[in-house]
């Protein structure tokens, strides 16, 4: 009905104000049907409004689908940015993932016994089905992978968090360096445990996120793999590194499976074998030999693999995400 009440009002008073371009110099009160969007909307003195009863939203990379016989439309958030929803409040789904932790840094030597760093954790993972929002702008903050390291014997770094609707998805927790007590704890995913001589406990993961794995110390020396949003770090088994953590699936950004937030795997030292990531997640493997950490994937909140102990830099966390859906 007010849809039809605008058009009446715009093709009786000024025929310019239906066109594909806002008019110029608009006066609060104004009417005008945007043959592009194919919408009657009404000028607040400030902005042009939607005069509408459907749900309309913009921001991020827009792509519309169908998932089990219903058509969505999503909007992903790789970096910062805002959602603008116009016209009538309408219900949403969203996923909100927290940028990944780096990994550890060994300490760069090629003895047998030399020690390896732990993995970063994958970045909280948090979902929310059905909520109703109303006109507005939502800023959305997308958190950053923590940064990897290059200085010996040097911890990690936590993941950014990312933030919609008030709520905050924290980054995953950091890989310590050897013969530390632990990973970061009380962060989204726990932060893999640091190899070494010494029993080194994982970081543990908070409400949407699982506990770093552990290291009993000794040969080979390894780093335990980082907590992923679908299980914990693997444990220095006495062989080898620990792996990352499994991620979580979601299907929010297109209906096919995406796995998000998986950990990184634990860094080797001069014996054993390297942490994997799991391949569900997006964590980086550990490194092993002379070969560098892994970087998690970006924008899967994947933890960065830990350093072997005769390479020279961690792998980074991979950045957040944020997508948003909703029913068209």
């Amino acid at each position: 009905e007010d849809r039809i009440l605008a058009l009446t009002k715009i093709e009786s008073s000024n025929t310019d104000f239906t066109s594909a371009t806002a008019p110029v110099s608009p006066s609060a009160g104004d009417l005008w049907f945007d043959t592009v969007d194919k919408l009657a909307k009404v000028y607040s003195g400030t902005r042009w409004d939607v005069m509408s009863n459907v749900f309309i939203a913009s921001g991020g990379t827009e792509t519309t689908y169908e998932d089990g016989g219903v058509n969505y439309k999503s909007h992903k958030f790789t970096v910062s940015g805002t959602f603008s929803v116009t016209g009538a409040a309408g219900a949403v789904d969203y996923l909100i993932v927290g940028g990944g932790g780096s990994g550890g840094v060994g300490n760069h030597s090629a003895g047998a016994s030399a020690d390896a760093g732990g993995a970063g954790g994958g970045g909280a993972f948090y979902t929310a089905t059905t909520v109703s929002l109303v006109a507005a702008d939502y800023t959305v903050s997308v958190g950053l992978g923590g940064p990897a390291e290059s200085t010996t014997n040097t911890a990690g770094n936590n993941g950014g968090d990312s933030i919609f609707n008030s709520i905050t998805a924290k980054g995953g927790g950091y890989g310590p360096q050897p013969n530390t007590v632990g990973g970061a704890n009380g962060n989204s995913s726990g932060g893999g445990a640091g190899g070494g001589g010494s029993v080194i406990a994982g970081g543990s993961g908070g409400a949407y996120g699982n506990d770093g794995g552990d290291s009993p110390g000794g040969a080979p020396y390894a780093g335990a793999g980082g907590g992923g949003a679908g299980a914990v770090g693997g444990d220095n088994d006495g062989s080898g590194a620990g792996d990352g953590g499994v991620g979580s699936v979601n299907t929010y950004f297109d209906g096919s499976n995406d796995y998000y937030a998986g950990g990184g795997g634990g860094g080797a030292g001069g014996t054993g074998t390297r942490g994997s990531a799991h391949a569900n997640g997006g964590g980086g493997d550990g490194g092993l030999g002379a070969a560098n950490g892994v970087a998690g994937t970006a924008n899967t909140g994947g933890g960065g693999g830990g350093s072997s102990s005769q390479s020279t830099s961690s792998g980074a966390g991979g950045d957040g995400v944020v997508i948003i859906r909703y029913i068209i």
